[in-house]
């Protein structure tokens, strides 16, 4: 009677262990990844579609990396991934399966042979590692006519054609995984002077996310200045642009108006930089180095014809420039000052337009004019200098201030023209000896000098016999007292104490600017010291150019990059540093800029850059030591 119970109970365990081993695959299966295409093999020119598909449990994704497609030419990849979930119940529990898959649009270069191996994707779920096979591309006769389709039925590049992105049809020239970046120039000849306005771009066949310039372009040769961007900070504005039959996405990177200072084919150098896309965890996919191509710009000088005699190049204003002068006031009294100001408004290169000098009127005094300039790019390369000075009249009268003349030079009709002013007219009221007494210490306007003049209302004197309280008792016997009495020694300690501190800490300072401009030196002369080595005539100079300006700089205590020699010369000179020395440096400079562009043998260049290095480390110790104006006064 017993038997069949146990029989039963028997048949019931079984079924529970069946229902455990049943349930273990779905329980214990790890993530996969996979790598599948859309047909067997691909004719040269047609579209095909790659597919990656992740599948994990209810595990974290934390990485994933795209795939190599080497020697393939990608039309499209995607932003984020699709996402499946499924969710099963047996065993005892519920399992959840996720499926992630990224779909790629790829073609055949035409002419290529293959066959070409797609490998290289890999994910990392919950700390481990997953990859995919390797996959092979055959190379043969197109799977049907016409346009592809996906296994779904769409077409390939579907969404993305309807994003606005497009499929491109043409291989954009630099491209490297359909992407590149592009310098342009608004016109690629020029007169000296003239601003030519470059853009560089970014063109993609995806937006991408991320972007990091590794090598600025340099621009030796003219005056660089930065054109507003419009977009929003630290981030791409695109545009859509149709470039060798091929749709792009288009994003100014930055924009620089040039303007050349010399005559003769200039280059801009090639600018660098490393773009990726982020993909749907946050991680850089996809990462590209690009290059641009450098720009060759070729300057010609001033014509001859046509120009006023007398005037030289640096006296001429290139662009569509206009000339006024005017005054804060007209009408002023002896000692009351006027502030004139000389403007040139217009289109071109306004910062380096020379504003003509204004006379000092006689019986006037005149302090330095104070230059400013003001750019404004929304009509084009322009803006507004001005040069403002201070004028004190000596003497009534009436003073005329003749006109000005500026001799402009129009790129765009060739011609030459002269700006003139409108004469200035400037009355004083006054009486000379008026304007001498109010700087005179003492003295009265005029008339007879009346001292000891008393109010008109006097209060009535109070007659007392002694007065209210001992006034001088009190406060000798107050806490009040021997505080003050403590008070001056204290105040001179704490005095002396300051000033240790002060003196001590500016000791600190300038050590540590000496040994931070030190340091500088080194770096810069190990770098030319390398160029040398590896016979980099250019980079060279460059490096002997820099360690100079920057010495100069620290010595100065200002930046002086970007000056002009003859500014160089001036701020130098005010600041009291030797003329033999600063002559020298000046030279150095200028052998500089001429070596980098000098040919020669190796043999000569290389003696001639051990020469520089020398006379640069010279330079170095002299600027150092030589003594400032500010210096020798204290």
């Amino acid at each position: 009677m017993l038997s069949m119970p146990v029989r039963s109970l028997r048949l019931s365990a079984l079924a529970i262990v069946a229902g455990l081993v049943l349930a273990a695959p779905a329980r214990a299966a790890g993530p996969t990844m996979t790598i599948e295409l859309d047909r067997d093999a691909v004719a040269p020119g047609d579209a095909f579609v790659c597919e990656v598909t992740l599948t994990v449990g209810n595990e974290e994704v934390e990485s994933y990396h795209a795939p190599e497609f080497k020697g393939l030419r990608i039309l499209s990849t995607p932003q984020v991934p699709n996402r499946s979930t499924q969710m099963s119940m047996g065993g005892g529990g519920t399992f959840i399966q996720n499926s992630y898959s990224w779909r790629y649009e790829l073609t055949v270069p035409p002419g290529s042979k293959g066959p070409f191996v797609i490998a290289g994707a890999r994910a990392r779920v919950a700390g481990r590692d997953v990859k995919a096979d390797a996959l092979t591309v055959r190379v043969g006769a197109s799977a049907g006519a016409g346009r592809q389709t996906a296994p779904n039925g769409m077409p390939p590049g579907f969404p993305f054609d309807l994003l606005g992105g497009g499929r491109p049809q043409a291989e954009p020239p630099q491209s490297t995984g359909g992407s590149f970046l592009r310098a342009t120039a608004d016109k690629t000849r020029v007169y000296v002077g003239e601003p030519v306005v470059v853009t560089w771009s970014l063109y993609t066949t995806q937006r991408l996310d991320k972007f990091e310039t590794t090598t600025e372009a340099r621009t030796d040769g003219f005056w660089s200045e930065d054109v507003p961007s419009t977009a929003p900070k630290g981030r791409l504005a695109y545009t859509q642009e149709t470039l060798n039959g091929r749709v792009y996405q288009v994003a100014p990177l930055t924009q620089r108006a040039l303007f050349p200072l010399r005559d003769g084919k200039l280059t801009v150098t090639p600018m660098e930089a490393d773009v990726a896309q982020v993909d749907f965890f946050g991680s850089a996919v996809r990462a590209q180095h690009l290059k641009t191509e450098p720009l060759t710009i070729e300057v010609v000088p001033l014509p001859r014809e046509g120009r006023p005699a007398g005037v030289d190049d640096a006296s001429v204003a290139v662009g569509k420039l206009a000339l006024a002068v005017h005054a804060d006031r007209t009408t002023v009294s002896v000692g009351e000052a006027v502030t004139v100001t000389v403007e040139v408004r217009g289109t071109g290169n306004v910062r380096n337009a020379k504003t003509p000098a204004l006379p000092t009127p006689q019986g006037w005094k005149a302090y330095p004019p104070k230059e400013n300039v003001a750019l404004d790019f929304a009509n084009g390369v322009g803006g507004v200098k001005t040069s403002e000075a201070l004028l004190l009249p000596e003497k009534p009268g009436t003073v005329m201030i003749p006109a000005l003349e500026l001799v402009t030079f129009d790129p765009e009709t060739k011609r030459y023209a002269t700006s003139k002013s409108d004469p200035l007219r400037l009355d004083v009221t006054g009486d000379a000896n008026v304007g001498a007494a109010a700087h005179t210490p003492g003295a009265a306007p005029g008339g007879p000098v009346v001292e000891n003049v008393l109010g008109a209302a006097l209060r009535p004197i109070r007659a007392r016999s002694r007065l209210s309280r001992d006034v001088g008792t009190t406060f000798l016997r107050s806490r009040a007292f021997v505080w003050l009495l403590f008070l001056p020694p204290f105040a001179l300690a704490l005095t002396s104490i300051v000033e240790r501190v002060r003196g001590r800490l500016a000791a600190d300072s300038n050590r540590t600017r000496r040994r931070d401009m030190r340091r500088l030196v080194r770096k810069r002369l190990g770098a030319a010291e390398a160029h040398r080595e590896a016979g980099r005539a250019g980079d060279f100079y460059i490096e002997i150019d820099r360690v100079l300006r920057d010495v100069l700089a620290a010595r100065l205590g200002h930046g002086v990059t970007g000056l002009r020699r003859d500014e160089l010369q001036q701020v130098l000179a005010t600041r009291g540093l030797p003329a033999e020395l600063t002559s020298r440096v000046l030279a150095e400079l200028e052998a500089c800029d001429q070596a980098r562009f000098a040919p020669g043998g190796a043999t000569e260049a290389a003696a001639a850059m051990a020469a520089a290095l020398e006379r640069a480390d010279e330079l170095i110790g002299a600027v150092e030591k030589a003594p400032l104006r500010e210096e020798a006064s204290s």
